[in-house]
């Protein structure tokens, strides 16, 4: 159980790191608010897939 946690925990840093960078580095005519759609819109499927991966893993299936 202790894997699964430490993995969704550096899923949420890899997530955050994402984001930031997407919004770090955006074009420079493109608003904020797009960049941060773009940027919530990464991370949550970053974090949806690694997840769902870890937990396959986890639970032993493949």
């Amino acid at each position: 159980m202790n894997y699964l946690f430490l993995a969704l925990v550096w899923l949420f840093i890899g997530m955050i790191i994402l984001m930031a960078c997407i919004l770090i580095y955006r074009e420079p005519e493109q608003s904020l608010q797009n960049a941060f759609h773009k940027s919530l819109g990464w991370g949550a499927a970053f974090f949806l897939s690694f997840s769902t991966e870890a937990s396959i893993v986890y639970a032993g299936l493949i």
